[in-house]
């Protein structure tokens, strides 16, 4: 069965195991005491999908309350279609246990 797209026809699935194991790599970086600078190409998208999910583990917050947090500090940020898509299926599968 293949993976549900968003506008972008991003493999949802696929983009929200990336967002995952980059969020887990930072938490853990940030539980060890250190700092963690995440950074993309044009540090909009991806760079903020990455920022939300680790908030939104941090912090036990939904994907709305993460996305305006980030959108607070750098308005331009996650302004591309289908990124509420993954980030609402990060949190769906963070309150079901689903990684």
């Amino acid at each position: 069965m293949e993976s549900a797209r968003d506008a972008r026809g991003w493999h949802v699935d696929r983009f929200v195991g990336f967002v995952r194991t980059a969020a887990v790599e930072g938490l853990a970086e940030v539980a060890a005491g250190g700092c963690v600078l995440v950074h993309c190409y044009a540090g909009r998208d991806r760079t903020g999908l990455v920022l939300c999910a680790i908030l939104m583990e941090l912090l036990n917050c939904d994907a709305v309350t993460a996305l305006e947090r980030v959108r607070a500090v750098r308005p331009t940020a996650l302004t591309g279609p289908g990124v509420l898509d993954v980030l609402r299926e990060y949190e769906i599968r963070l309150r079901v246990g689903g990684f």
